[in-house]
């Protein structure tokens, strides 16, 4: 039986913690102005989405992404019914948002 729950219900933004996150030129165009000042320029012309120290997005807030209508396609391409991030590392479920 599927679950009555949308995918995303019980997400623990575990992907959002694993970064760095590098976008392309296409992403950077989709976010605000204020969002592309803070995104990282890095060697050979790549882009990188802004992260804190213990490597969770910058964007990632207590409510989930905070670009989440403009988010890169790599983040897009993600499937919330397959997520295999709790498989790769268990203890991330429990982890708690840095910003709560």
């Amino acid at each position: 039986m599927e679950s009555p729950l949308k995918p995303c219900a019980t997400c623990t933004f575990a992907c959002c913690k694993k970064g760095p996150y590098a976008i392309t030129a296409e992403d950077l165009v989709r976010l605000s102005k204020e969002e592309q000042e803070v995104c990282i320029k890095g060697p050979f012309n790549q882009i990188f989405l802004p992260s804190l120290p213990n490597g969770t997005c910058g964007f990632l807030t207590p409510r989930g992404c905070g670009v989440h209508p403009r988010k890169p396609q790599g983040c897009r391409d993600l499937d919330a019914w397959n997520c295999g991030m709790y498989e790769a590392d268990p203890k991330l479920v429990d982890d708690p948002l840095p910003f709560t």
